[in-house]
C-alpha cells in the first residue's frame, strides 16, 4: 500500500473552494482512495479495508507527514487514525456520498505522447470565461483543438473519435499535474451528465466532466492559411522575446520591424532587441502570444502580417492573429 502515491494522484481533485462539502473530503471505499470536485475525481486503488469520509486538505497533511511507514485504521471514537513509527494524527469521520461513474463505453487506446500533446495545448485554453465553449481542448475525429481567440491550434491525434466532446481547461491542467500517461479512455454519453474516464496503468481513473456547448467551426480558418512557406523558429527567435518582456506596456506589445522587436513604436523609447527574421516583415503581436509557441511551433510566416499567421510544428499547426496599432 503506497498512501503517499495515492494522494499524489487524488489531490488535485480535492476541491478547496467549492460550496459543496463533500468535494472537499476523501474518501476510502471498495478498496479506493477517491477525491471528487465539479470538474474532475479521482479514483486510486488502495487496499485499506476501510470505508470512510474525512476532510481531504487534513488528510494529505497527515499522510505526508507520516510519511513512507503511514498506516491508516479507525478509532470507537469515529475518526480515522493517521500514523507512522513517529506520528499520529486523528480526522474526524464524515459521512458523505460520491457519485458513482460507472463507464460503459468503448476504451480507446492512446499514445505514450498524450500528456505531452496536452502540455502544448494548455497554454491556447481560453480562460477568461467570455467564450464558455473555448475553455478547453475539443476532441474531434482525429484532432485536438485549442483557442484562446487569439491563437488557434491543431494536434493529430493517434485515433479516430466517434464522439466529439470538450475537457475543460481544469481536467487538462489535472491529466498534466499527474505526470503519468493514462492507457486508455472511454466516454460515456448515456450518463447525466456525461463523462470521460481516463485509465491508468496500475487501475487507476482520473474521470473529467466535458464542458456543455458546441464549438463554432474552426477548421477553415486553418485550411485556409498556406503552411509551404515560412521560417524555422529556434531559440534565437525567442531568446530576443524573453529579454524584452519586462519591459513591455500592460498590454504586452512588440513591434516588428527592419529586423527588430520593440517595446514601443516610438523613436528612442522602451527597449529594442534584435529579430530572427527577414527586415522587410512588419508586424505588432502580443509578446506572450509569440512566447507561447516556444517548444510547440517549428515553423512560422510572419510575413502574412496583418492577415493569420500559419504555424506549424511536430503533428500541430495553428495560427494566430496579430494586433493593430
Amino acid at each position: 500500500m503506497s498512501l503517499q502515491k495515492a494522494i499524489k494522484f487524488v489531490q488535485g481533485s480535492i476541491s478547496t473552494s467549492d460550496l459543496v462539502d463533500h468535494m472537499k473530503l476523501v474518501h476510502l471505499c471498495n478498496d479506493n482512495l477517491v477525491a471528487e470536485n465539479s470538474v474532475t475525481k479521482a479514483t486510486y486503488q488502495l487496499d485499506t479495508g476501510l470505508t470512510c469520509s474525512v476532510d481531504g486538505s487534513a488528510f494529505v497533511k497527515a499522510v505526508k507527514a507520516a510519511g513512507k511507514d503511514a498506516k491508516l485504521s479507525t478509532t470507537k471514537g469515529g475518526k480515522l487514525r493517521i500514523t507512522s513509527k513517529s506520528f499520529v494524527s486523528f480526522a474526524p469521520i464524515t459521512e458523505a456520498t460520491i457519485r458513482c461513474a460507472h463507464t460503459e463505453g468503448t476504451k480507446q487506446k492512446l499514445p505514450e505522447n498524450f500528456v505531452e500533446a496536452l502540455s502544448k495545448l494548455l497554454p491556447f485554453i481560453a480562460t477568461d470565461g467570455v467564450a464558455f465553449w473555448a475553455g478547453g481542448v475539443l476532441f474531434s475525429g482525429s484532432d485536438l483543438f485549442a483557442t484562446d481567440s487569439k491563437t488557434l491550434i491543431q494536434f493529430r491525434a493517434p485515433w479516430k473519435l466517434n464522439n466529439t466532446f470538450v475537457l475543460p481547461y481544469q481536467g487538462i491542467k489535472e491529466l498534466i499535474r499527474i505526470k503519468e500517461n493514462p492507457n486508455s479512455f472511454e466516454l460515456d454519453t448515456c450518463a447525466d451528465p456525461k463523462f470521460v474516464t481516463f485509465h491508468y496503468e496500475g487501475g487507476h481513473t482520473l474521470t473529467v466532466y466535458p464542458l456543455d456547448g458546441n464549438w463554432p467551426s474552426v477548421k477553415n480558418h486553418l485550411d485556409a492559411s498556406s503552411y509551404k512557406e515560412g521560417v524555422a523558429i529556434d531559440e534565437t527567435f525567442f531568446e530576443p522575446l524573453e529579454k524584452l518582456k519586462p519591459f513591455t506596456d500592460e498590454n504586452g506589445s512588440v513591434y516588428l520591424a527592419k529586423g527588430t522587436w520593440r517595446t514601443s513604436p516610438h523613436k528612442n523609447t522602451g527597449a529594442i532587441a534584435p529579430a530572427a527574421v527577414d527586415k522587410s516583415i512588419e508586424g505588432i503581436y502580443g509578446i506572450d502570444q509569440l512566447l507561447a509557441l516556444k517548444g510547440v511551433a517549428t515553423k512560422i510566416n510572419l510575413s502574412m502580417y496583418p492577415e493569420q499567421v500559419p504555424f506549424t510544428g511536430k503533428k500541430l499547426r495553428g495560427v494566430l492573429v496579430g494586433r493593430t496599432q
